[in-house]
């Protein structure tokens, strides 16, 4: 495994995704989508220079750390039921992380 697909490997396995090798090349474009569209929103709202684009955005944010899927997954998986490609899986929850204490 190169550094990079290791990298990338436990940036997933940080989102929880508990994903094999083969798993992970089937998915790797479908589980970034959501965040390359955006990005690209975000980017198209400074260029226009307008507040509506990141109100919405917002909201869509809102509706993707509250729900299962991320709103654009909806939109991937029914565009990848057309082109063969297989439908993410629901998003995991994340793991808990550790307290830590502090010393006096």
């Amino acid at each position: 495994m190169s550094r990079a697909s290791g990298w990338m490997a436990s940036n997933l396995a940080m989102q929880g995704y508990c994903l094999t090798a083969s798993e992970q090349r089937v998915l790797w474009l479908g589980l970034r989508f959501s965040t390359g569209v955006c990005l690209a929103l975000t980017a198209g709202a400074l260029v226009v220079g307008s507040w509506i684009p990141f109100v919405a955005l917002a909201g869509i944010g809102a509706l993707a750390g509250f729900s299962e899927r991320h709103p654009f997954d909806y939109i991937w998986n029914a565009a990848a039921r057309r082109l063969g490609r297989p439908a993410l899986p629901p998003s995991p929850a994340r793991p808990a992380t550790r307290s830590r204490s502090r010393r006096r």
